[in-house]
């Protein structure tokens, strides 16, 4: 993980203040199944006999080696193996995720007098997310290769205009109204593609 911070303001007047923040997340995963699943990690040991050595989790041709498929023959590379190899599970199907975003603002406060304040603030939050996951031939749910990817792109407009009144009635009695708008746009795309027997 990356991450970036940049902060800064500016006085161009007396009255006027212009600021501003950028921040940027950069995350690269690489994950293991877990949980109840037969291409997972955790059941793939739990479900392996004391009795037999996972060394190598391959064969001279490539094929996953398991405890209930010890000795793959050619042309088996499409069926189950009930389950999988944990070193198996943890040296060769990807998954892999990507994550950037950025998060920035700009904001202005104008004070032409005492009494009276303008404030702007527009800010933008926006981020990338790749997801890929594959099983390769011999996968215990997958035996034939599949393989899918989810990309989400979302992208968010904030804008906030305010005017803020003040007024001293007397040392013990003051008031404030303030007024304004706010501006929203939200956009979200999401693909996702699999295949399979690949």
């Amino acid at each position: 993980r990356y991450t970036g911070r940049v902060i800064g303001s500016i006085q161009l007047s007396p009255t006027v203040l212009v600021g501003g923040t950028v921040n940027y997340i950069q995350t690269n995963g690489n994950y293991l199944g877990r949980g109840d699943n037969p291409d997972g990690m955790l059941l793939a040991a739990f479900r392996t006999p004391p009795d037999f050595n996972n060394f190598p989790y391959l064969n001279a041709a490539g094929s996953q080696r398991s405890y209930r498929f010890p000795r793959p023959a050619p042309g088996t590379d499409t069926l189950s193996h009930g389950y999988d190899n944990p070193l198996w599970v943890a040296n060769v199907p990807p998954a892999q995720s990507r994550l950037g975003r950025a998060i920035s603002n700009v904001n202005v406060a104008w004070t032409p007098s005492t009494w009276l304040q303008v404030k702007e603030v527009l800010g933008v939050d926006n981020y990338n997310y790749k997801r890929l996951t594959a099983l390769p031939l011999g996968a215990a749910l997958g035996p034939t290769g599949t393989v899918s990817q989810l990309s989400f792109s979302n992208l968010q407009i904030d804008h906030n205009l305010t005017a803020t009144i003040t007024n001293d009635f007397t040392r013990n009695i003051n008031s404030a109204l303030t007024i304004g708008q706010n501006l929203n746009s939200r956009r979200l795309s999401t693909i996702s593609i699999s295949g399979s027997r690949l």
